[in-house]
């Protein structure tokens, strides 16, 4: 439980970093990026796929939470 917490603390500090580097907010980037997300059907986990093309997986992230989902857009965004 107490690693758990430490690896979200951290991603959430990587996030909040990567968004200042980009100047931006968490909607823009969701909203500018390639990528987005939806609710992966019949297993818990999110699926990320190229906007437009709902067919072709880029990741599937196995989570509760669209919080890592969203983390992987931004970080794909960000290493753009």
């Amino acid at each position: 439980m107490f690693f758990r917490n430490f690896k979200q603390k951290r991603k959430r500090k990587r996030l909040a970093f990567m968004l200042s580097k980009l100047d931006m907010s968490l909607e823009e980037v969701l909203e500018k990026s390639s990528l987005a997300y939806g609710h992966w059907q019949g297993e818990d986990g999110y699926r990320i796929f190229l906007r437009g093309r709902h067919n072709e997986y880029f990741d599937v992230v196995y989570s509760y939470s669209k919080f890592d989902a969203e983390f992987r857009i931004v970080e794909y965004f960000y290493s753009e």
